[in-house]
């Protein structure tokens, strides 16, 4: 797929680009006051177990959250985790990060009842799949950080969450000129806004001062050629987003995907012809763990 005409102006943002991220801007602050500081203090080598649990022990919502995130099938202990001390000490720092920034991904794309709910919630159930699957791809390739990669492919489409929820008119619109044509939601996303939602959430990450890797992954996992930063970062998350789309897992029109990047393929030594078995590997992921459909819909309710 070509996004290059769509997102080519990056030094002269589409006003409703710039109209969205002013009003989403301090949104994540207003849902997890603590969040900022938690990243911080995951990425600070001298934080200690008893400080990052302080820190998130004065958000007691975002303690229910990450529980909840640390008992679910996909990271599969034996024995539930009870305490937040617990889930730090057996999930390391890494992965509490990204539970934080999934936990907040959550209370954004959960925080109304409409008639777009259910929508979200494959959005939802699609987000979370692709976070799997980029783990799964980074650790057999091992030269990107999973927890990385997995945080590169659950937020992937923010731009789409947030299009849900603020421009609701907007995004029912896409959504049935994409039926209405049998195009993907994507093409249709262009001729309805002008702009993709893989430009809007890289906008909308970089407003929240996530890394630039992690930024570039979200505007580019569409077009992971455009990537220079971290080109596997976007390339794991343009492949885990193909395959989990393929699996049919959150699709939310019925159209023929676009073949996904040779160049992507390449890095992760993934022959076109062994796509089925790769994707069929993951099937089999995402059955023999549970990993994302039950949790989504637990957790959406703990909310």
């Amino acid at each position: 797929m070509d996004l290059t005409g769509i997102d080519a102006a990056r030094n002269s943002m589409h006003p409703t680009i710039a109209t969205l991220v002013e009003e989403v801007r301090d949104l994540p602050m207003s849902m997890s006051e603590t969040l900022p500081a938690v990243i911080e203090a995951c990425d600070n080598a001298d934080t200690s177990v008893n400080d990052l649990t302080a820190l998130i022990s004065s958000d007691q919502s975002l303690v229910a959250m990450l529980l909840k995130l640390a008992n679910s099938a996909y990271y599969g202990y034996a024995r539930r985790i009870e305490t937040l001390p617990e889930a730090i000490v057996l999930l390391g720092f890494s992965t509490i990060k990204s539970l934080a920034i999934t936990a907040t991904t959550m209370n954004l794309l959960f925080q109304s009842q409409d008639e777009l709910s259910e929508v979200r919630h494959e959005i939802w159930s699609h987000s979370l799949g692709v976070g799997v699957a980029a783990r799964a791809l980074a650790r057999k390739r091992g030269n990107i950080h999973p927890e990385k990669a997995f945080v590169a492919g659950l937020l992937h489409d923010l731009g789409m969450i947030i299009l849900s929820v603020y421009r609701k008119d907007d995004f029912l619109k896409i959504l049935a000129v994409a039926q209405d044509r049998g195009v993907t939601y994507e093409a249709a996303e262009r001729d309805v806004l002008g702009f993709s939602h893989a430009t809007l959430g890289a906008e909308v990450a970089e407003a929240w001062s996530f890394p630039a890797t992690h930024c570039e992954a979200i505007r580019c996992h569409h077009e992971p050629t455009a990537a220079t930063l971290q080109p596997g970062l976007a390339q794991v998350a343009h492949l885990a987003d193909w395959m989990v789309v393929d699996l049919g897992v959150g699709q939310l029109v019925d159209a023929v995907q676009d073949e996904p990047d040779e160049a992507a393929l390449a890095e992760f030594r993934i022959p076109r012809k062994d796509l089925p078995r790769v994707v069929e590997s993951l099937r089999r992921l995402f059955a023999e763990s549970d990993a994302f459909m039950p949790e989504a819909t637990s957790m959406r309710e703990a909310i």
